[in-house]
């Protein structure tokens, strides 16, 4: 897994915004192997959930988006 998570980080530089699909797409990987690596960032601190919804989830890289406004 831990060398999946730079892959994932680097794809927030890209778009700071990121669901299970979209890591599970960029990764090649199945939606639960996604969601588990999303879950590790989320309890990083990279990544913040904003939807509250309990499916299709939306999660956002505070920090680049901070970074990239300036």
């Amino acid at each position: 897994m831990k060398h999946r998570l730079p892959a994932l980080v680097e794809e927030l530089f890209i778009n700071p915004h990121m669901d299970v699909a979209r890591a599970a797409k960029s990764l090649g990987v199945s939606m639960p192997t996604a969601t588990r690596d999303i879950k590790v960032l989320e309890e990083m601190g990279i990544l913040k959930e904003i939807s509250g919804k309990d499916w299709g989830r939306l999660w956002v890289a505070e920090s680049i988006l901070i970074a990239v406004r300036g």
